[in-house]
């Protein structure tokens, strides 16, 4: 399932919806390009007159027959398409095996759902074992014979790497550009990403242009939001969301209030920590939802929710929060719950005991949230900024992988002030001891957790970043923190 539908699915959860069952993908028939027939043995698409391997073997993507005219080639390789559900054929995005009136498989072989091709059926040991000496290139992954990565150029989609077994695999975080482990990445925001002149590479947008000696796109950021981006630099907004197929401008939000209408805040993992932090997406993004018209305060109808916080409660849309403040004229205090498999904020009339309270559940104070190691309850916070003199914004995981921020006292703070270079967490005032933007693991920081770049105001150099940090930071759970704007 892509990551749109899984969206869909968790906002429909979140407004407390029946979930659609899921439609299947329409298809057609071998669809070919101008000089191409269909061939009705294979379902592929080839010149008029050529035959083809009936078999419809795996060709790690690449297409059997060229066309004449690259101008009619619609894809290269299977990832152009949208596997294993389409996959590329003579330079068509064609229906796959699996799929109603796809690529039919001749006896001896299986459809491998993974890829959307036809294999040799049967478990195997070893790579040999699945056929070797050119195309199709084949590998034993998991017992199983699968199309294998790494057999051409760009054979992995976007800023996945080929593993030594032949499978594709998320691009590791990273601090400097050796971490990346491949000299076809390069480490940008903590994360490998392909170099820009490296086959398979997003292409540079905006006003960028790609630098082939530092395989870095540069230039101005000239994407604003809901625009088509490739990479984070490349947006006026401060983020990119790389959702499948749907890759556009955005920011990371700590409340409904921080996204324009039409966008809601909206809890999202990030790979490969898994770790969930909130970011603006838009409507349009998820499937058979309204088109989130309605600000907090106003009125709606929970049978047809367009709150644009896609919370709707005794028929008034509801504010998805992170602190107090983002409840201010829109009454109650911010509080968070657990509501099935994720965690959710909202702006409501409190109820439970106050701050410093004693607690033994979360359900036992207003906030919802109760302090772990002292068993008393604590109030939510963006930031350090939110939170009373002597303490600051800490973080863990109120269940696995959702993170709540929260006020914490400061045991024995140290002296090191926001972008003071740092080794660990208790050197720093803030309490938080993180990795710069870029550079070795060495080189850290002390900074502050964040909802938005609004909480980074106050680093040394100037106005900062809010970005969520793929990895660990020192000894604390992975979430958004301040980094300082790129210089240039």
């Amino acid at each position: 399932m892509e990551l749109r539908t899984l969206l869909a699915v968790w906002a429909l959860a979140l407004a407390g919806a029946c979930l659609p069952k899921e439609v299947p993908l329409e298809t057609k028939s071998c669809p070919c390009a101008v000089g191409f027939e269909c061939d009705s043995q294979t379902n592929r698409c080839v010149r008029p007159g050529e035959v083809t391997d009936a078999g419809g073997a795996a060709d790690a993507g690449a297409s059997d027959a060229e066309p004449a005219d690259a101008a009619e080639v619609s894809c290269r390789f299977d990832y152009d398409c949208s596997p294993p559900e389409t996959i590329c054929q003579s330079g068509v995005c064609s229906a796959a095996c699996g799929q109603p009136d796809g690529l039919r498989c001749s006896p001896g072989q299986t459809c491998e759902p993974r890829t959307g091709r036809c294999l040799k059926a049967g478990s195997c040991s070893t790579s040999a074992e699945c056929g070797s000496g050119g195309p199709p290139f084949i590998a034993c992954l998991d017992g199983q014979c699968v199309a294998a990565c790494g057999t051409r150029d760009g054979a992995c989609p976007g800023n996945r790497q080929c593993s030594s077994t032949g499978a594709c695999v998320a691009a590791p975080s990273c601090a400097v550009d050796a971490d990346c482990g491949d000299p076809s990445f390069v480490c940008l925001e903590s994360l490998c990403i392909k170099r820009c002149d490296a086959p398979g590479a997003y292409p540079c947008a905006g006003l960028s242009a790609c630098n082939a000696s530092s395989g870095r796109c540069e230039g101005e950021r000239a994407l604003a939001w809901g625009q088509e981006c490739n990479q984070t630099y490349e947006c006026t907004t401060g983020y990119c969301l790389p959702l499948v197929g749907d890759r556009y401008c955005t920011r990371y939000c700590g409340a409904t209030q921080d996204c324009p209408l039409g966008f809601s805040c909206m809890q999202l993992s990030n790979a490969p920590s898994g770790i969930h932090t909130q970011e603006c997406v838009r409507s349009a993004s998820l499937q058979s939802m309204p088109p989130l018209t309605e600000r907090s305060g106003s009125g709606c109808n929970a049978a047809d929710n367009a709150c644009q916080s896609l919370v709707c409660e005794t028929a008034l849309c509801v504010e998805r929060c992170s602190r107090d403040a983002h409840c201010l004229g829109l009454g109650g205090t911010c509080r968070a719950q657990i509501i099935g498999s994720i965690v959710r904020a909202t702006c409501t009339e409190p109820s439970g005991g106050a701050v410093d309270s004693a607690c033994g559940a979360h359900t036992d104070c207003a906030s919802g949230i109760c302090d772990p190691d002292r068993g008393v309850c604590v109030a939510p916070c963006c930031a350090n900024a939110d939170c009373r003199s002597g303490e600051h914004c800490t973080v863990f995981e109120m269940i696995p992988t959702y993170p709540i921020t929260y006020c914490r006292p400061l045991d024995d703070p140290g002296g090191r002030d926001l972008g003071v270079a740092c080794d660990s967490s208790d050197q720093c005032a803030s309490g938080l001891c993180g990795r710069r933007l870029s550079g070795s693991s060495a080189n850290l920081m002390c900074t502050t957790v964040c909802c938005t770049d609004a909480d980074c105001a106050g680093l040394p150099n100037g106005p900062g970043l809010c970005l969520a940090y793929s990895g660990r930071d020192t000894d604390d759970v992975a979430y958004k923190r301040c980094v300082e704007k790129p210089s240039g």
